[in-house]
């Protein structure tokens, strides 16, 4: 579906996660669609203890590799060349320093009563998705359309 092919009448609900890329692009559909996204849902993120993180890493990376990656994470951290690498792309990622266009609301699940509160109140004509959990078939059936 080309953008140019919403017309300014349509409410568009975005749900996603958190993220830079997901501010852009709720910004730039907003902006392509005449005022179009009625709200922006983020699924806050889920706060992992060091131990989850840990475990996660390790079942990701098996033992052998486990130990290469702590040793070039290590290596990366103590550079100073890399770290100015990565300040300048924190600084230019940053220029859009703008929040979102649409009206926000952070929630802890996207499948939750809240939610579906919400979107019932609203009751768009399309649901855009990026990111976050699996959508419960209530949640998609407040909207005509949805796109993933």
């Amino acid at each position: 579906m080309r953008l140019r092919s919403i017309s300014n009448g349509m409410s568009i609900v975005f749900i996603t996660v958190s993220g830079e890329a997901q501010k852009s692009f709720a910004n730039a559909l907003h902006e392509k669609t005449g005022g179009g996204v009625s709200l922006v849902i983020v699924q806050k993120p889920k706060r992992l203890s060091f131990w989850s993180r840990f475990r996660r890493f390790y079942a990701a990376t098996g033992w052998q590799n486990f130990l290469k990656e702590c040793w070039y994470g290590t290596l990366l951290r103590l550079s100073s060349e890399t770290r100015r690498s990565l300040d300048y792309f924190h600084e230019h990622s940053a220029k859009d320093a703008r929040g979102f266009l649409s009206p926000v609301r952070e929630v802890a699940s996207i499948n939750s009563d809240e939610v579906y509160k919400f979107l019932q109140n609203i009751s768009p004509e399309l649901i855009v998705i990026w990111g976050g959990a699996v959508l419960k078939p209530h949640i998609l059936k407040t909207a005509s359309r949805a796109i993933n």
